[in-house]
């Protein structure tokens, strides 16, 4: 065999792994795009709204145990950094910012915990009717239902369970990464739940006193 003729081997056997090579990329692309439009690969996990809900349910959970308990963690850690609380009773309506409520909140911190244990204080914020508008990625809306009921059982004498004040709250919330959080709050008071039920069970004489006391 002359030399031009191993030349000319070489050079189409070059040819032909190259040829390999290239199919064999084309064939691993086309593999990727396919994987990719079935679902299963490059977008990402699918938004499944029912999981959504039940991490928005769980986050308004914490809010309320929070209320309820006077935990400063449990009612401010699920607020947006831009958090606003719109506060409506009547005519009258005025807002909140995040660094506004928990300077409130931290304020009154020693004689809330102080009523429960000296005196068995209790609030017991129920919600009812929370209804979620359907979620997207980023953003959801809910409303519902409150009535507050408080009751002490230490006191002199003991304070029976008194509905003190019941209305609506309308939620706005936002979701950065893989957190929700609670982007807004709108509570609407019924006005004439508070005076009418301070006439009916006058609260006791004690200093600190947390009845009817609206601590947001």
């Amino acid at each position: 065999m002359s030399v031009r003729h191993v030349a000319s081997n070489k050079a189409i056997q070059k040819e032909v792994r190259g040829g390999l090579f290239a199919t064999a990329l084309v064939a691993v692309a086309l593999t990727l795009a396919l994987a990719g439009c079935g679902g299963g690969g490059g977008s990402g996990p699918s938004f499944d709204p029912g999981v959504e809900t039940a991490a928005l349910e769980a986050l308004v959970g914490s809010f309320e145990q929070g209320i309820e308990e006077y935990s400063l963690s449990g009612m401010t850690d699920g607020l947006s950094a831009a958090f606003l609380l719109t506060l409506r009773e009547g005519a009258l309506s005025y807002e909140k910012d995040l660094p506004t409520l928990r300077g409130e909140l931290e304020a009154d911190e020693e004689n809330q915990l102080y009523w429960r244990q000296q005196y068995g204080y209790r609030l017991d914020l129920r919600l009812s009717d929370l209804t979620f508008s359907a979620p997207s990625a980023t953003s959801a809306s809910a409303a519902c239902r409150f009535t507050v009921v408080e009751w002490a059982e230490e006191t002199d004498p003991p304070v029976e369970q008194t509905i003190t004040d019941q209305g609506a709250i309308s939620w706005q919330f936002a979701k950065t990464g893989s957190s929700w959080r609670i982007a807004a709050m709108t509570i609407t008071f019924e006005a004439p739940t508070l005076a009418s039920a301070r006439a009916a069970r006058p609260a006791p004489a004690l200093p600190g006193n947390p009845f009817f006391r609206r601590s947001w």
